[in-house]
């Protein structure tokens, strides 16, 4: 078993990573969550803004705050989709994050959709949850939607890093500093398909872009991979 501070691969990348960070929407997840929520709401423009923002054509606070009023969930519908929509990872994924737990490499899910959306991924990979009752740390850096007593959903975390990016409070590269900075990791690595994830590679001690789902250019630097397999 290759342990901590020895070179190993990842996704085919060698590397002494001692913590390893994943999007999850056309990374780790074969699509874009909150779009397969748009498409049971029937809000299909909804993937429009989805686009634009992981290109970078826009920012991306109020194109989340534009997809929520467009959706406007009510928890019902949410915990509805969540339990009917099984996710459906990439290929690889699995395998991959389980030979980092194998390792004792610390996986973080980094992604600017929301909690409860991300949730079920998590489960399935086996990665750790807040659990309020035991005040359980979470590995999980994600949005949270707010909802009244009626159950309406009436916005969402605007004071969460996943809630925007491009700014030194904000975005994935501030979680990434975070992470190095209170446990003290010297090999980070983040995995991601979009521009947001690019932006993490300022904090990052490697940036993998990934495009076995989504093949965009703007992550297509020399580290580029199309498959999570350790080939």
């Amino acid at each position: 078993m290759v342990g901590v501070g020895q070179s190993h691969y990842i996704a085919g990348q060698k590397t002494l990573a001692d913590a390893v960070c994943f999007d999850v929407d056309s990374t780790l997840c074969a699509y874009e969550m909150i779009d397969e929520f748009a498409k049971c709401l029937r809000c299909y423009e909804v993937a429009k803004f989805t686009e634009e923002t992981v290109n970078g054509e826009i920012s991306f606070c109020e194109p989340l705050k534009i997809r929520l009023n467009i959706l406007k969930p009510t928890c019902e519908q949410l915990e509805g989709f969540i339990q009917e929509k099984e996710p459906k990872l990439t290929s690889g994924g699995e395998a991959l994050v389980a030979e980092l737990h194998c390792r004792f490499i610390p996986v973080y899910l980094i992604s600017g959709s929301f909690l409860p959306i991300i949730f079920p991924v998590a489960k399935i990979l086996k990665i750790p949850e807040f659990l309020p009752i035991i005040f359980k740390k979470t590995n999980i850096y994600a949005n949270e939607m707010f909802f009244d007593e009626n159950g309406f959903c009436v916005g969402f975390d605007e004071t969460r890093a996943t809630s925007d990016s491009g700014s030194k409070d904000f975005g994935k590269a501030t979680v990434c500093r975070k992470l190095k900075d209170e446990k003290g990791y010297r090999n980070l690595v983040i995995i991601g398909d979009d521009v947001t994830d690019l932006e993490a590679s300022a904090q990052a001690d490697l940036f993998i872009g990934f495009g076995g789902n989504r093949c965009r250019d703007v992550v297509n630097f020399d580290t580029f991979r199309t498959s999570l397999m350790n080939k």
